[in-house]
């Protein structure tokens, strides 16, 4: 009889450390499930850190490039006005300067061409003399 009572508790133990060992197992797979996860989040996060820091980078340049844009453009319509202030001293520079000129007659013929003694003419002058 105790041998049969020492079998049955060699069996219950048997038991509870197969029961054991396979709870082992199976944690000490999700642990390492759960810890390759975490090293893999860890790696995706800097890498998302990595990027943000690249995009944060490309903002301020792109930043940088709109303000000095802006300073260009504020040169620009300085430039502008200059140049608009000159054009209306110009202008009313030829004003003055064309009011006090003779009016031109451009519509007149222009004089005729003469011939000078002893002066060679090509066919061409000639006719050009002739009309």
């Amino acid at each position: 009889m105790i041998t049969l009572v020492f079998l049955i508790l060699c069996l219950i133990l048997a038991g509870a450390t197969y029961w054991m060992y396979r709870v082992q197992a199976a944690t000490k797979g999700a642990l390492l499930a759960a810890t390759r996860k975490i090293a893999f989040d860890e790696a995706r996060l800097t890498h998302v850190k990595q990027r943000g820091q690249a995009a944060e980078r490309r903002c301020m340049q792109a930043l940088a490039n709109v303000q000095a844009a802006i300073a260009h453009a504020d040169q620009a319509m300085e430039i502008a006005g200059q140049i608009e202030s000159v054009g209306e001293q110009v202008r009313a520079i030829f004003d003055h300067v064309g009011a006090e000129l003779p009016a031109l007659d451009y519509v007149t013929a222009p004089p005729a061409l003469t011939v000078h003694p002893g002066y060679q003419t090509t066919p061409f002058h000639k006719e050009a003399l002739a009309s």
